[in-house]
């Protein structure tokens, strides 16, 4: 009879079964339930903050930079409008954006005395809709004017030790040619992006300011920035590049220019992996005990069932389908909470983190549903074989002695 191991096992009804093990097995669909819970909840947390950090720190540096081998921050040599970047935009269409920059050290004064800041000229085409979403006062610069702006987007901590506020003037003092020179500025916005070691003195202008305290308006940067389609594997890309680029110039990723980073980002990963390892084995550990009274409250009808002819093997399927389904039931449970969870995270931003040490004021997360499914599925396997061990029980079990138990 086809599944005959299955609907006796959905026949040990639980309802009828001993106070302990009524007790046991709720507890072990509970930790069940919750070790799965807690397995995609970090996951999702995990990959929301990698992604969420790695987003940050590619709209603020670009995810590849293309520029010329050599090249210092004294030296413009590559072409703002460069033919080669042009010629592989058109080639790779993820390319959306490519933002040629300058970037010069100055001492701004404020208020309160005056700060090193870190000036990056950009172009009429830059990357706006970021620096939109995190723009705590003021509003953007226009640098798309037909004269250099004088307008500087400031990172809010810097602008808080000089006491400086949106719409407040303020100068900037440059070391060139052997001389001070000085050129008056207005704050416009202020931003803060939670990379405080990335952009806390860091203050975007016009790149024909730059230009001008050079002494010329040369049409060159630094550097290009790429900004790529989202999911694009800017590792692979920046590869690709570097190899179809002139010998005198260079593709670099973000992880190839933030490496510090990239590892500490790696390292969440690992710890994943032990949180997963962890609530798998307390679930089986927890699964066992329960399966382990079950067979010894079941003696007698394991008895019954070998005094009826049913072999080892079926009465030990019988088993392994119940412990499947308890299995089942708590991996079911968990993700059931999990995604409420993870949900009420995404809209609500309840769980706040300190950015001083984790760069986000929210705890990111983010829906990885081939996570999600192989985690389920070792969940199952691993507990399930698990738990046929203590199912061999079974096999220990005589009929005679088994039928005067009770």
């Amino acid at each position: 009879m086809k599944f005959l191991a299955l609907k006796l096992a959905l026949r040990l009804s639980w309802r009828k079964a001993r106070p302990l093990t009524q007790l046991t097995t709720a507890l072990a669909l509970l930790s069940t339930a919750l070790g799965v819970t807690v397995m995609l909840v970090a996951t999702s947390a995990t990959h929301g903050f990698e992604d969420e950090i790695q987003r940050r720190l590619t709209s603020l540096a670009g995810d590849i930079e293309v520029q010329a081998i050599g090249s210092d921050t004294a030296s413009w040599v590559l072409p703002a409008a460069d033919p080669d970047v042009a010629r592989l935009m058109q080639a790779y269409p993820v390319i959306e954006l490519a933002v040629p920059v300058l970037m010069r050290e100055a001492i701004l004064r404020g208020p309160l005395g005056l700060e090193g800041v870190q000036l990056k000229g950009v172009g009429p085409r830059w990357n706006a809709p970021f620096f939109a979403r995190h723009l705590t006062a003021g509003t953007l610069p226009d640098f798309t004017g037909p004269q250099a702006s004088r307008d500087l987007l400031l990172a809010s901590r810097l602008a808080a030790r000089l006491n400086l506020a949106a719409g407040d003037s303020a100068r900037l003092y440059f070391w060139e040619r052997g001389r001070v020179r000085v050129r008056p500025v207005r704050v416009a916005g202020l931003f803060d992006t939670g990379l405080y070691d990335f952009d806390g003195q860091l203050a975007l202008c016009d790149r024909r300011l730059i230009e001008r305290i050079q002494g010329s308006d040369t049409g060159y940067a630094q550097a290009i920035e790429l900004h790529l389609r989202p999911g694009t594997d800017s590792r692979t890309l920046a590869q690709t590049l570097d190899r179809l680029l002139p010998y005198d110039k260079q593709a670099r990723s973000a992880s190839e220019r933030f490496p510090e980073l990239y590892s500490w980002l790696e390292l969440q990963h690992q710890n994943v992996f032990f949180i997963l390892a962890l609530m798998t084995l307390v679930a089986v550990l927890n699964m066992s005990t329960a399966l382990i009274i079950t067979i010894t409250e079941r003696t007698a009808f394991v008895g019954l069932l070998r005094v009826l002819g049913a072999t080892s093997g079926l009465v030990l399927r019988i088993f392994a389908w119940r412990a499947a389904l308890l299995v089942g039931l708590g991996v079911l449970l968990g993700n059931g909470l999990a995604y409420v969870l993870i949900y009420l995270q995404q809209e609500t931003g309840l769980v706040q983190l300190d950015p001083e040490s984790y760069f986000v004021r929210e705890a990111p997360v983010r829906w990885v549903w081939g996570s999600f499914g192989r985690i389920n599925a070792v969940v199952m396997a691993v507990a399930t074989v698990s738990l046929l061990l203590p199912a061999l029980i079974v096999r220990s079990i005589r009929p005679v002695v088994a039928l005067r138990h009770e």
